[in-house]
């Protein structure tokens, strides 16, 4: 009976009202293959018993890839001290293999942190952060696979940037620009190769333009 009845309610016309369509009646009435080969096969008890099962062995899989899950971020997230980690041929140890995660390393008479970098593959890759002797963030550097890449920041001792750098391949590469301390330009010198290229230009305390100058492959013109 319930197998006509699934069968029958595909005809079901759609609401006069416009607000249904023909498909949501359709998954609102139509049984599913897998309820369809249930019934056919089991009785309401053992379907019941089956569901169970289902959903039991469903949440054992989330546990096991909500541990996974964890596992992995608390890995990632591992930060050990500098003195703990070796270095040979340009590659950073921890336990005697290529190191993977963060590192910080301590001020050794006042304990205070003057360097976070983090690590893949045992070479520097993402950002290392450098502090003053009173903690104050002095120095942000982007690596990859061990070599400077991308942006980089310095800072005063008063926390403003006093210059945003860029590189390429350990490289000067594109505008340097740098600033005075009450925030203003202070002068912009292009670089190529870590060579200055290009006119750089200069900046009075306001960060009206002063002057600039021409060079090529590092000779002023």
């Amino acid at each position: 009976m319930w197998l006509t009845k699934a069968h029958t309610s595909q005809e079901a016309p759609a609401s006069t009202s416009g607000s249904s369509s023909p498909c949501t009646i359709k998954n609102k009435l139509v049984a599913t293959a897998t309820e369809i080969m249930l019934k056919f096969l089991y009785n309401e008890k053992d379907i019941n018993k089956i569901n169970k099962k289902i959903r039991r062995n469903r949440m054992k899989k989330l546990l096991v890839g909500l541990l996974l899950v964890s596992s992995l971020l608390s890995f990632g997230a591992q930060k050990v001290p500098y003195e703990k980690l070796s270095f040979t041929n340009g590659y950073i140890y921890y336990n005697d293999e290529e190191y993977t995660g963060e590192f910080e390393r301590k001020d050794a008479k006042t304990g205070i942190i003057n360097m976070v970098a983090s690590v893949k593959n045992g070479k520097l890759h993402g950002m290392t952060y450098s502090y003053d002797e009173s903690g104050r963030l002095i120095e942000e550097i982007t690596y990859k696979n061990g070599l400077r890449e991308g942006s980089s920041k310095t800072y005063y001792k008063s926390g403003v940037v006093s210059a945003k750098l860029t590189y390429k391949n350990d490289k000067y590469e594109g505008v340097q620009k740098y600033y005075y301390e009450n925030g203003k330009l202070q002068a912009e010198i292009p670089t190529r190769e870590g060579i200055v290229d290009g006119v750089a230009k200069l900046y009075d305390k306001n960060g009206k333009f002063e002057r600039e100058a021409f060079f090529m492959t590092g000779k002023k013109l």
